[in-house]
């Protein structure tokens, strides 16, 4: 998630996070798990500050123009039922 700089601090990124939550369990499921850049110590703050919890580190694969690139990420969870 992004949040413009003009927005910061507004309530906005809480309300976007609180919508998608909301969606999440809605749509039947009661655990979320999020990816963080590692070394984004501003999200990962974020993130524990809306509840979330840093589990370790995983390996996402991202889609790139010419394939696949393997990106180590911070996993946070989220238990929402």
């Amino acid at each position: 998630m992004y949040v413009a700089p003009a927005a910061r601090g507004t309530g906005a990124a809480q309300a976007l996070m609180a919508d998608a939550e909301a969606r999440i369990r809605g749509a039947g499921h009661g655990r979320a798990w999020l990816a963080c850049a590692i070394g984004n110590a501003m999200a990962a703050r974020f993130y524990e500050k809306c509840g979330w919890v840093n589990v370790g580190t995983e390996v996402v694969d991202l889609d790139v123009p010419h394939g696949a690139f393997a990106l180590k990420v911070w996993r946070f969870e989220k238990v929402l039922a």
